[in-house]
């Protein structure tokens, strides 16, 4: 299980581990009184410089450092622990231990809860602390791991992760607006693949985590997670998705990573984004079920600024689900972009603790909601492809041939099927060097067959052509389903003895190009296409519009990118 540190930005709420019952409650009067005393921690002395502090409704009220180990507070009034403050009538005094026992992060764990004594009184209290190693935290949104929940103690207060870096962060929370920024000269010491998170729990309008590119650039090099939560949604980013090179490229040869500063953003519209949306959503005639987020990344060096857009693999981010929102109504996630398109991208609903979470999965970064949207051809009504046309269609990612018909037994092309893989994957056009002969820039599959080629999805033809508008085969679709699949990462890989059993069993596998066996066999293998009656294959046969539905649904349910 991966460790995890958590910085918790909790406003004015401390969670504690409790390790001891309180003492039964008692009347304390707005006066000062001292405390010393002794603290062993698994029946040893506590080390020197633990910080032992007094608090009240998560106030504190004293602190004091250890100067010798098991020993704080002494004989004289100034090495004591001074407790002071008002309204604390009929309130207990927490006692909280933070620093490092060896090997164990205290971290601001409780320790016990004593009476007030009486104004001006000096007590000597001596704490008996057990803890575990590691000290467990309990399961945060997002990810799976363990280690020790790092309360952050609030606003521009320095705060310890885990024990390993003191003055480690920043926070600072002002009108909605949460800051929180990792100290440039610090080493944050995350062993390899430990997931970092910075979790909000009270609402916010955005939440930017700020720390350098050559931070980023070690926890890259450590495979880590930069997690970043607010109430609605969670931001996963594994740094290796990150092109650490292109960024910097982005502010000229020379410049530290050390010096730019990097913005990781979960933010809330603005009420005129809002309607911008909603009219977005009108046009397409579609229904908004959340409240559109954003999800930036922000590269800044003095007035220079560079955002990050596109990323080396598929990030995760989730967006929860309002209680008067039937997630059975949810039918896909949507990207929107700057000119007002809407686009799917891969989703999947989970349930957490009687709660509903989206869970998306793209490679870019913009404004994404939830929308319902309800498709139906006249001409599937009766036909074997029925739900996995409809659905396809109603998340966007196919087209009918007009508002009420399909086709579905008509063939598609080889720039039809690019456009289709596309809109599945959530791939969006960059501007390449690449070109095929026969792909003018003035056509529409110009930008869709470039996006394939761009990554790795199809190839041309050794004459330099594409040929665009030739029907694509059985074969020539498995093979980019194959390497659509290597792109979510799922592992495809296969020798050609096990290739060569797989595709075995059709009556008709020695008509399978050798070029295309491995790709054939693959798509068998994971589920996501199947012989005919006669249990043949037919490779060579022009696919149609129906079996494109189905062999792109089954690609997305394989790779885990949807809900089945």
């Amino acid at each position: 299980m991966k460790n995890r540190f958590i910085i918790f930005l909790i406003g004015l709420f401390l969670f504690c581990l409790p390790l001891q019952t309180a003492a039964a409650e008692g009347s304390i009067p707005s006066f000062p009184a001292l405390a010393y005393g002794d603290v062993t921690i698994n029946q040893q002395p506590a080390a020197a410089g633990i910080e032992v502090t007094a608090k009240v409704d998560g106030k504190v009220v004293g602190n004091i450092l250890i100067s010798e180990p098991g020993k704080y507070g002494g004989a004289g009034t100034k090495s004591k622990l001074l407790i002071t403050g008002d309204g604390f009538s009929g309130k207990n005094v927490e006692f909280y231990l933070t620093g490092k026992q060896g090997s164990i992060a205290l971290n601001q764990v409780k320790a016990k809860e004593e009476l007030y004594w009486g104004a001006g009184e000096v007590k000597k209290i001596d704490f008996n602390v057990t803890v575990e190693e590691p000290v467990q935290n309990p399961p945060t949104t997002g990810g799976t791991g363990g280690g020790a929940v790092q309360p952050a103690p609030g606003n521009n207060q320095d705060t310890i992760v885990d024990g390993i870096a003191e003055d480690l962060v920043s926070v600072d929370n002002q009108n909605g607006k949460a800051n929180v920024s990792f100290l440039e000269s610090k080493d944050l010491g995350l062993e390899k693949e430990q997931v970092l998170t910075v979790k909000m729990t009270e609402d916010v309008e955005e939440l930017n985590t700020q720390l350098s590119l050559g931070m980023l650039n070690s926890m890259k090099a450590n495979d880590n997670t930069l997690q970043i939560e607010t109430n609605r949604a969670t931001y996963s980013l594994p740094v290796s998705k990150l092109d650490i090179d292109n960024i910097l490229d982005q502010f000229g040869a020379g410049t530290d990573p050390n010096k730019i500063q990097m913005n990781v953003k979960i933010t809330e519209p603005s009420e005129s984004d809002i309607q911008v949306l909603e009219q977005v959503a009108t046009e397409h005639e579609v229904t908004l079920l959340v409240k559109p987020i954003s999800f930036t990344i922000q590269a800044k060096v003095n007035n220079q600024s560079f955002e990050v857009k596109d990323f080396n693999g598929y990030v995760e981010r989730m967006i929860k689900l309002s209680k008067d929102v039937d997630a059975s109504k949810v039918t896909t996630a949507v990207v929107i972009s700057p000119d007002g398109t809407m686009s799917h991208v891969p989703t999947k609903i989970i349930e957490k603790n009687g709660e509903y979470f989206v869970v998306i999965n793209s490679r870019t970064n913009s404004f994404y909601t939830v929308i319902h949207n309800e498709i139906g051809f006249q001409d599937v009504e009766n036909h074997w492809s029925k739900d996995y046309i409809n659905s396809m269609a109603s998340k966007l990612i196919i087209n009918g041939v007009d508002e009420n018909h399909f086709e579905p037994n008509r063939s598609i092309t080889r720039a039809e099927f690019a456009a289709i893989i596309n809109r599945a994957l959530g791939l969006k056009y960059e501007e390449t060097d690449q070109s095929f002969t026969d792909v003018p820039e003035t056509k529409w599959y110009y930008e869709p067959v470039l996006t394939s080629y761009k990554y790795g999805l199809i190839k041309g033809y050794q004459e330099g052509t594409f040929r665009p508008n030739d029907s694509i085969t059985r074969e020539q679709a498995m093979a980019i389903i194959a390497q659509a699949m290597k792109l979510t990462e799922l592992k495809v890989t296969m020798d050609e003895k096990t290739a060569a059993n797989v595709v075995g069993k059709f009556t008709d596998y020695q008509s399978i190009g050798d070029w295309a066996t491995q790709s054939v066999a693959i798509t068998v293998k994971n589920g996501v296409v199947d012989g005919f009656a006669d249990n043949s294959l037919k490779p060579k046969n022009q696919i149609t519009r129906a079996e494109a539905a189905k062999m792109i649904h089954n690609t997305l349910v394989s790779t885990d990118l949807i809900t089945k």
